[in-house]
């Protein structure tokens, strides 16, 4: 009598592949993860290069708020400042 092939029976269910919707919805948020981490990482570089630039001693002379209206009631302010100071020996 020939030997009989017993069937495969399989313990634990395959997992079932991502359809293409998740996986576009995986790598979009992937893809932005990566942006926002570049974005962070490139504010950082530029503040820390901002934290080593030289620095001046200055005083203000005259500080004024400006103020215009517009034509549909709006309202523009802005700062006019004059100051002196000193940097590498010229004023």
């Amino acid at each position: 009598m020939p030997a009989q092939k017993t069937p495969d029976i399989e313990l634990e269910p395959k997992p079932q592949p991502y359809n293409r919707g998740t996986r576009a919805f995986l790598g979009l948020f992937i893809l932005i993860g990566v942006i926002a981490i570049g974005c962070g990482a490139w504010t950082l570089l530029r503040s820390l290069r901002c934290a080593h630039r030289p620095t001046a001693e200055g005083v203000i002379q005259t500080a004024e708020m400006g103020r215009q209206s517009s034509s549909d009631g709006g309202d523009t302010y802005s700062a006019n400042i004059s100051y002196d100071y000193q940097a590498a020996g010229i004023h």
